[in-house]
């Protein structure tokens, strides 16, 4: 008998406390007023408030700062606190990666004006988790996009040096992405196109023979092969489109199996072809197996 009556406090209990909760649920609703004002505690104190257990309180305040966005966005405010909030995080947990990356799209993606101070204070933040993250390529990618591809127009008009420099740095960081598979192949190609447009043509020419040696697909390997010597043509200013397929077709009547970088950087212009091809222009080689390779196919 008394199991019984204990089961039956129990269940009534249990109803007792979900229609309370939902009550209380309710009138939480209806009472509660947005705040525009956000506190964040000092930094430097979070140490001392969180009695060791600070992972544990960096989770809380990372739940908080997700809250406050959610808010600031419902209300159409300027979420201007979100440097505090990653502040607060990473003084508690400085390999906390998820507030790197939170901080990189709100601290320039969000309601209201967003000044260039703004955008340098973020990617100072995403440089602090390049350092700590060195080996993430996503990391660097997400660093290296910032300073390319997202910088403001303020800052290219107003401060073009300081966007140049930027964008220089950046570029090493997009690289290192793309090369490890976290940024797409493209990425490659736009920044030796880049480093041209900054006039860095041996710098982008050098990087483009490192960069060969890195990439293991054939086809981007080919590409960047191409851009090599597009950039040696465009550079020398002696090559026009006639001149640039006789080389192409002087390439296949000697060693078309050499990949075409390593090929313009062997080749002696000064040779004469004319023993090497027929009446037709195309010759008749050993390859590598002995067997004889038509230059044409």
């Amino acid at each position: 008998m008394s199991r019984a009556l204990a089961v039956l406090l129990l269940v009534v209990s249990a109803a007792g406390t979900v229609e309370l909760r939902a009550s209380a649920a309710s009138h939480l609703r209806e009472t509660r007023r947005y705040d525009p004002r956000s506190f964040v505690p000092d930094p430097d104190m979070l140490p001392v408030l969180s009695l060791g257990y600070d992972r544990a309180l960096a989770d809380l305040l990372w739940m908080r700062a997700l809250v406050y966005l959610g808010e600031e966005f419902e209300h159409r405010e300027g979420a201007n606190a979100v440097f505090d909030h990653t502040d607060a995080i990473l003084a508690l947990d400085p390999d906390f990666k998820a507030a790197y990356w939170w901080i990189g799209v709100t601290g320039t993606y969000r309601a209201g004006e967003v000044s260039v101070d703004d955008y340098l204070r973020t990617l100072d933040y995403l440089r602090r988790a390049a350092e700590r993250f060195p080996d993430d390529p996503e990391v660097r990618w997400d660093l290296g996009a910032m300073m390319v591809y997202d910088q403001p127009r303020e800052l290219r008009e107003g401060q073009p040096e300081l966007s140049e420099r930027i964008e220089l740095e950046g570029l090493e960081h997009v690289e290192y992405a793309a090369v490890h598979d976290a940024a797409p192949p493209w990425v490659l190609f736009t920044a030796t196109t880049k480093r041209y447009q900054l006039g860095q043509t041996e710098q982008a020419l050098t990087r483009l023979r490192e960069l060969v040696g890195l990439v293991e697909d054939p086809d981007i390997r080919q590409g960047l092969e191409l851009r090599i010597l597009q950039l040696q043509t465009e550079s020398a200013g002696l090559l026009r489109d006639a001149e640039l397929e006789h080389l192409e077709r002087r390439h296949r009547a000697t060693y078309p199996w050499v990949p075409l970088g390593l090929w313009i950087l062997v080749d002696d212009p000064a040779a004469d072809p004319d023993g090497l091809m027929g009446e037709s222009g195309d010759a008749m080689l050993p390859a590598p197996d002995g067997t004889q390779q038509d230059a044409s196919d």
